[in-house]
């Protein structure tokens, strides 16, 4: 009872955040469209030297208002809306270069796609993100309405209306109050959509073009082959070291005491030369731990032997704060893929455990359009950073190996989500 209260509660507050993401958006769109009634009226006399100044002015703050609105869809909806602009002529800078500034701003095909989304966004845009905040703050108005029916009707008259409820009496004002109750969940379940499909919107006009995207990916592609190779080359220093420190030493101690052992047994003092093979069987054994810790440090036998799901169950049940495991996979994945996520979960709980302070965590995986989707929430203090030297930059540097990215939403004070996007190959084909 208490985990469905608790899902109930968290459902609440992100639709309470995608609602007032929804705002904000909203008073960014009523500025965009302050921004095209000047535009409109700087070209009207554009033939004229300050109407010309003006619209490359109103031009740039355009820009720089849709680039607002590109960090919010990006930070927000998961969008990709980094700006693609041109970049500017070398020979542009000072008084006498701005005429070439002007004419690549004029010229740049991202700045007439800014002003198709500004005048496609300032005339519906807050019609749309509006909606889930006029539902919710409607909701809560209709609450109070077997209290202040009368008053309205006092003030109004005859003429007072909740929705499509007329207030004409008592029952009317609890009939009101009963669709409150209704739009507000309905309002909180609206808004995570609307920023969703706002986002995609704004990405179809305001999202780089598809050459942009592709040079990105070669660039990606050129950083993450160059981290791959330096992950891999670490990796193998570290068990280099872990073997040569710890199982290779007590294997060459074991030797030593064997040794001694026999040369015990020759001059028949069995009683020195079994205490030497009882040392050598305990150092054996601690060398075999060694190594079986090793062996889970490069692949859990967990995973190669149960799967994924069972593996990140494995690493709920030894985590000292209750965790809770979802998996909605449709079969298996590609070995690697697995790994990748594995230890990806794994440094993510440790760090969750280590400085979050969390009561209650959960685990959430799921696939579908060609990618694994991994979400890890807690309860804790939240103020999770991947630059902030928490593990994170190396789960993020782990994923990009395989294309994966690390999205963070972790405010001060709570709660921390953290989405882990992944594309998968399925062993054979799925």
């Amino acid at each position: 009872m208490a985990e469905r209260l608790g899902a109930v509660w968290r459902s609440a507050a992100e639709g309470w955040r995608a609602a007032c993401r929804c705002t904000a958006f909203a008073g960014l769109s009523v500025c965009g469209f302050g921004l095209l009634v000047a535009l409109t009226s700087a070209a009207s006399v554009i033939l004229l030297g300050v109407g010309l100044l003006a619209v490359l002015v109103l031009l740039v703050s355009a820009r720089l208002l849709i680039n607002v609105q590109r960090g919010f869809v990006t930070r927000w909806t998961g969008e990709d809306a980094v700006p693609s602009y041109a970049p500017p002529p070398a020979d542009a800078e000072g008084v006498r270069g701005w005429p070439r500034r002007a004419l690549w701003i004029v010229s740049d095909v991202e700045t007439w796609r800014d002003v198709a989304w500004l005048l496609l966004d300032s005339w519906l845009g807050p019609f749309v993100t509006l909606l889930p905040m006029t539902l919710l703050l409607t909701g809560v108005w209709g609450l109070t309405m077997p209290v202040t029916w009368s008053y309205m009707a006092d003030a109004w008259g005859s003429d007072n209306w909740y929705g499509v409820i007329p207030l004409d009496g008592p029952v009317d004002g609890w009939l009101a109050a009963l669709l409150g109750v209704a739009e507000i969940p309905f309002a909180l379940w609206l808004a995570p959509r609307v920023l969703r499909g706002y986002g995609r919107a704004a990405a179809v006009f305001i999202a780089p073009r598809r050459s942009v995207v592709l040079s990105r990916r070669v660039e990606r592609l050129a950083e993450t082959r160059s981290g791959a190779v330096s992950s891999a080359a670490a990796e193998i220093r570290r068990i280099e070291r872990d073997l040569h420190d710890g199982a290779q030493a007590r294997l060459v101690a074991m030797g030593m005491t064997l040794d001694a052992a026999r040369r015990r047994l020759r001059r028949a003092d069995t009683d020195a030369a079994l205490e030497l093979v009882d040392e050598a069987h305990e150092s054996s054994l601690k060398a075999l731990s060694e190594l079986r810790d090793l062996v889970r440090g490069v692949h859990p036998p967990v995973l190669a032997d149960r799967g994924l799901v069972a593996a990140v169950e494995a690493l709920a049940r030894d985590c000292p704060v209750p965790v809770d495991v979802t998996a909605r996979l449709a079969g298996p994945l590609e070995p690697p893929v697995e790994s990748a996520v594995y230890f990806a979960v794994s440094e993510l709980l440790t760090n969750m455990v280590r400085h979050s302070g969390a009561d209650r965590a959960s685990v959430e995986l799921s696939d579908a359009d060609g990618a694994l989707t991994v979400r890890v929430d807690d309860d804790g203090a939240g103020g999770a950073d991947p630059v902030g030297g928490t593990g994170l930059f190396g789960v993020e540097r782990r994923l990009a190996a395989f294309d994966g990215t690390l999205r963070v939403d972790s405010p001060r004070g709570g709660p921390t989500r953290i989405e882990i996007t992944l594309p998968f190959g399925p062993p054979g084909g799925r």
